[in-house]
């Protein structure tokens, strides 16, 4: 085993050796690869205006720990995304693996031969199962949480055939462009604050004007061998002076209601026409819950703990608004979402339970409990009596009257989540049951959700219910004055105008604008405590995208946290339109899109209630329902979830094969602390 990483930096200070410099970083870069990498700055990339230099270069060479008999290697067909099939040297083994099957996609872990230390070394191969199912994987892996770590295989299973092609790569690309893309924009804007670096001249900024990456990997019977280099490239210019923003919502754009001292997503959403208030209700049934009054003795840093709700919000959110309903008028509360799985997780155990806390972005049920806790005091304290947002937030259980609870997750039902406990006949009065929570939803959202659950949704089969409901009722701190309000054209995504009717003000706003969109903060009157609501409103710059800045709020890591303006400025045309939306979908699938399978399949939710022998609990369907109304008042929005769980066997897997002889996925990653070094993908191997 052999890792090195390097690093280098070198600040130029005669600008006629410009060429010599990037000639000099080359060779540098050549020595620390052993000679796999050659040039990693092309020769325009440093001139006389550069002014630093900063790379890194890092080599790995690993041994299998079980190596590929080389005298079983033979040739076989590899398909292409195009369809053809090509012949290739396929790597061959039939001993046990560690490999694991998944819906649509297989994962195999080849460790390296280890050293004395504890650190473990192995690649892992993501082959989808269908021969043009490459991109369908990438975006999984981009849309779902801890993708890596979520689906590591464990345990060495038998396997019926191993066939791994040989490889080489050698790939290089100017990152700049791609950072930029997925919103790192700022470090190449020529007002960059990069001022911690070098002493300026004539008070000009020092800028990235480029960043090069080349890698190299290498995979046959004996190993691995894999190198990178990354330079970036620094140059000064005079700031420029940037006009007066215009923020004109005249075309679809999202919004998220926040509370920013926390910085908790209570409800996200977008607009697709302003004048549509009711989408289409995808019913099948939801489970979602609400918040704890309560601390519990184990507790994640809330700074943290919140973070990673917002993470799972963005990905649902970007599954919803980008997969799922791209052209419809949408508002969901991810918050609830969040809570009421963080019940399900109190009541679950082993595999159920670690995918649940992965998708949730946490260690422990404990934390989940803390992060409930702590929301409810922080959050959801009505703020009415003190001149601020009128807030609601409630979770109820159903149980059929048969079923005892477990004296554990009856303690964190009542002490934790303060939910109404009730227990029913499902098997002789499934639709009195079903009206019950309609009643308690609707009551709990100010009468904004009237049926949150659908005729169907529970019959005599069903055996527990959980329901969560948030309401929201906020004034702006500055209201718009209503009789300018006026009707103006908003663009819909088919090229179609509509009338709607527009907000204005002349007052300055919290705007920023970046490259291809902008955002909008509209603050609510606050109370005398420290909590602050905002309502966001992100504006691409195109009147048709949309979908790109769903992408880009999805692949970018605390989008949110990093495009909130700070600071009013004056805005030039200002029109915001008015809007009301209804909206509620199936959340079941969703979620299965997204990775969190398990609580759906049965075996893990075992620690509710006692149950008959050979039986298990599942979340049979998921249900989610909200409203939000957009006017020159302020806002009021809410949310109700449920869901509906039964009994189910338990299945059996069936034995794996792992042919890659189709494009597939690899990482290099080292397993103690989950630090990946290398990604890629194979596309044809005979291209090296």
């Amino acid at each position: 085993m052999d890792v090195e990483a390097s690093n280098w930096w070198r600040l130029k200070t005669m600008v006629t050796m410009a060429v010599k410099a990037a000639k000099e970083v080359n060779l540098w870069a050549e020595k620390q690869t052993k000679g796999l990498i050659k040039q990693v700055l092309p020769s325009s990339s440093v001139n006389n205006l550069t002014w630093l230099i900063l790379a890194n270069a890092i080599y790995f060479k690993g041994v299998w720990k079980r190596k590929f008999d080389s005298s079983m290697t033979e040739k076989s067909d590899f398909h292409l995304l195009n369809g053809e099939k090509v012949l290739v040297p396929f790597m061959k083994c039939y001993k046990s693996q560690y490999v694991c099957e998944y819906d649509d996609f297989k994962v195999l872990g080849l460790p390296y031969l280890q050293g004395e230390d504890e650190r473990e070394f192995t690649m892992y191969f993501y082959l989808p199962n269908a021969k043009d199912g490459l991109q369908s994987l990438l975006n999984k892996i981009r849309s779902t949480s801890n993708f890596f770590d979520d689906h590591i295989p464990y345990g060495k299973i038998e396997i019926g055939k191993l066939l791994l092609p040989k490889f080489k790569i050698s790939f290089g690309f100017k990152a700049c462009d791609v950072l930029k893309e997925l919103g790192l924009v700022l470090p190449f804007d020529d007002e960059a604050g990069l001022s911690e670096m070098v002493d300026s001249f004539d008070g000009q900024n020092i800028y990235d004007s480029s960043i090069h990456h080349t890698s190299f990997v290498e995979v046959n019977e004996e190993g691995t061998k894999a190198t990178a280099v990354t330079a970036f490239c620094g140059m000064g210019c005079a700031p420029k002076i940037k006009p007066m923003v215009d923020f004109v919502a005249d075309h679809p754009f999202l919004f998220v209601i926040r509370e920013d001292v926390s910085g908790a997503v209570l409800f996200m959403g977008q607009v697709i026409d302003p004048r549509v208030g009711r989408s289409k209700t995808l019913h099948r049934f939801i489970f979602f819950n609400q918040i704890s009054s309560t601390t519990s003795s184990s507790s994640m840093d809330l700074e943290q703990s919140i973070s990673n709700q917002t993470h799972v919000s963005t990905t649902l959110a970007t599954h919803l608004l980008s997969s799922k309903f791209p052209n419809s008028n949408i508002v969901f509360s991810p918050l609830s979402i969040h809570v009421v799985l963080s019940l399900v997780a109190a009541g679950s155990k082993g595999p159920t339970l670690d995918q649940l806390l992965t998708f949730l972005k946490t260690k422990s049920t404990d934390d989940l409990n803390s992060l409930s806790s702590q929301l409810v005091t922080l959050i959801f304290a009505d703020g009415t009596p003190n001149g601020g947002p009128s807030l609601a937030f409630a979770n109820g259980v159903w149980v059929e009257k048969t079923l005892p609870f477990k004296p554990s997750f009856k303690q964190v039902v009542d002490t934790v989540y303060k939910a109404l406990s009730n227990q029913v006949d499902f098997q002789t009065k499934a639709v009195e049951v079903a009206n019950e929570v309609n009643s308690w939803a609707e009551k709990h959202t100010n009468g904004l959700i009237k049926e949150v659950l659908p005729a169907g949704a529970v019959d005599n089969s069903t055996r527990l219910i959980f329901a969560n409901a948030v309401y929201f009722k906020g004034a702006w701190s500055e209201k718009f004055d209503q009789s300018k309000t006026k009707e103006s054209d908003f663009h819909l995504l088919d090229g179609n105008k509509v009338q709607v009717s527009f907000m204005t003000s002349k007052k300055k706003q919290y705007v920023h604008e970046y490259d291809d969109f902008k955002v909008l903060g509209l603050p609510y009157l606050q109370g005398q405590d420290k909590r602050q609501f905002t309502t966001y409103f992100y504006l691409p710059n195109a009147k048709d995208g949309l979908q790109s800045l769903v992408k880009k709020i999805g692949s970018t890591s605390n989008f949110i946290e990093r495009h909130i303006p700070r600071q009013k400025v004056e805005v030039g045309e200002f029109l915001l339109p008015k809007f009301k939306i209804s909206f509620g979908f199936e959340a079941s699938d969703v979620l299965k899109e997204l990775g969190l399978v398990l609580p759906f399949n049965g075996g893990g939710l075992s620690e509710m209630v006692d149950s008959a022998v050979g039986q298990s609990l599942y979340v049979s369907s998921i249900h989610h329902k909200s409203f939000v109304e957009v006017n020159e008042e302020g806002t009021e929005a809410a949310a109700a979830s449920v869901a509906v769980m039964k009994f189910r066997s338990i299945m059996v897997d069936e034995k794996v094969d792992f042919v890659a002889d189709h494009p597939f996925l690899f990482v290099i990653r080292e397993d103690m602390t989950g630090v990946v070094l290398f990604m890629g993908q194979v596309i044809d191997p005979r291209v090296g």
